[in-house]
């Protein structure tokens, strides 16, 4: 979590996970977090519906954090598939 904003489960996918990103002050939907395909990676998709949306630092600093955290975890689960791990 971050310090403004939050991220939350919507969709477990076979493979991948999708994301809201909410403020924290009033859960305004800001844009979500899903897999990319042509990409190969998890990726940010800012809310197309409000305007003039402005990041700080931090919380672009949030969110790539967390996609970090989703491509380890991403990796991890597949190393244990390839092992035939559950």
């Amino acid at each position: 979590m971050g310090r403004y904003i939050e991220f939350k489960l919507v969709k477990q996918k076979p493979k991948t996970k999708v994301y809201h990103i909410l403020t924290k002050k009033d859960e305004t939907f800001i844009g979500k977090i899903e897999w990319f395909c042509r990409w190969r990676q998890y990726a940010f998709f800012p809310a197309q519906s409000i305007g003039g949306v402005v990041f700080e630092p931090q919380c672009l600093k949030d969110i790539c954090e967390f996609i970090e955290k989703l491509e380890i975890e991403r990796k991890a689960t597949i190393s244990k598939r390839i092992r035939g791990e559950k």
